[in-house]
C-alpha cells in the first residue's frame, strides 16, 4: 500500500502527507525529504522507485542524525512509530551520542 504520515499544528489541525516535519530542525530536514521522498530536484535518478519500509526507516534515521548535527535545540531522542496492516511498532531512536 501507499504510505503516509500525519502532521499536526499548534491548533490541532492534521493532514495526511507523504512526509512532514515539525519543529526547529524542519528547515534542514525538508529539502532532504523533498529529494528522497517526493523525488524533487533530481536530474539523473529514476523518479518512479518506491521505498521499502526498511529504506524509509533508514532515511528517517539519517535525516534525524543530519538535523541534530546542525540544530542544537533538537532533543536527544525521537519516537518512531511504524503503522502497518500487521500492527504498530515503536522505537526510541537515540540521537545524541555525546
Amino acid at each position: 500500500g501507499e504510505g503516509f504520515v500525519y502532521s499536526y499544528d499548534a491548533v490541532g489541525s492534521f493532514e495526511a502527507q507523504k512526509h512532514a516535519v515539525n519543529g526547529d530542525g524542519g528547515v534542514l530536514a525538508v529539502p532532504m525529504l523533498d529529494n528522497f521522498v517526493m523525488k524533487k530536484h533530481r536530474q539523473l535518478e529514476d523518479k518512479t522507485k518506491e521505498m521499502t519500509k526498511d529504506e524509509a526507516l533508514r532515511l528517517i534515521k539519517n535525516t534525524l542524525n543530519a538535523v541534530v548535527e546542525r540544530e542544537i535545540t533538537t532533543g536527544d531522542a525521537a519516537d518512531i512509530y511504524v503503522i502497518t496492516k500487521e500492527g504498530t511498532t515503536h522505537e526510541i531512536f537515540q540521537l545524541r551520542k555525546d
